[in-house]
């Protein structure tokens, strides 16, 4: 059997990977990671339009001492600003979250979570990549997301939608929060 890699199964492998995460870690914890990506998406566009900013203006200073500034060095720092904020939010930010574990109703609700997760990450991967600000309708004719959105329906599909996956968390949490309290 021979498997091509495209677009589409990588996208597939990453929901079932964060899917299958988010069972292992259960609801509460597929929560606090929910929300340390909603605070790490703000902190990595905030931390990133000040780079960008600060090297528009030093850009003569940075030349000089000998530091480039360029859109990938800002999209590594990006990343690097966005994993970092998550893993320190979700294991060191002091956030509690604390349901009843109802079985198999809890394992629902992680899974339902779980595809909410890798939904966000990667809406925000692609608006990384894209280096656009949080939800910017141009994210559809940017040329590195429009190639993948070409090559991948999935993509595309998520790429248009961008409005819907970011809020799609927000909307589980909302829902699942009257189930299961203590």
């Amino acid at each position: 059997m021979q498997v091509t890699l495209t677009w589409d199964l990588l996208i597939i492998i990453f929901f079932a990977i964060v899917m299958t995460y988010s069972l292992i870690i259960g609801r509460n914890e597929s929560i606090k990671i929910i929300t340390a990506t909603y605070i790490a998406t703000i902190v990595t566009h905030g931390v990133g339009g000040y780079i960008e900013q600060l090297s528009q203006q030093s850009h003569i200073i940075l030349r000089t001492l000998g530091i480039a500034i360029d859109s990938t060095t800002i999209l590594a720092i990006k990343l690097l600003v966005f994993i970092v904020t998550i893993v320190l939010i979700a294991v060191q930010g002091g956030i509690d979250v604390d349901y009843e574990d109802s079985g198999a109703t809890d394992t629902g609700i992680a899974a339902v979570l779980g595809f909410a997760t890798a939904a966000l990450l990667l809406i925000n991967l692609f608006t990384v990549l894209g280096q656009l600000p949080l939800l910017d309708p141009r994210m559809t004719t940017i040329p590195p997301l429009l190639t993948v959105a070409k090559q991948s329906l999935l993509a595309a599909t998520m790429i248009s939608y961008q409005h819907f996956w970011f809020t799609l968390p927000a909307l589980i949490l909302i829902a699942t929060s009257f189930i299961g309290r203590k």
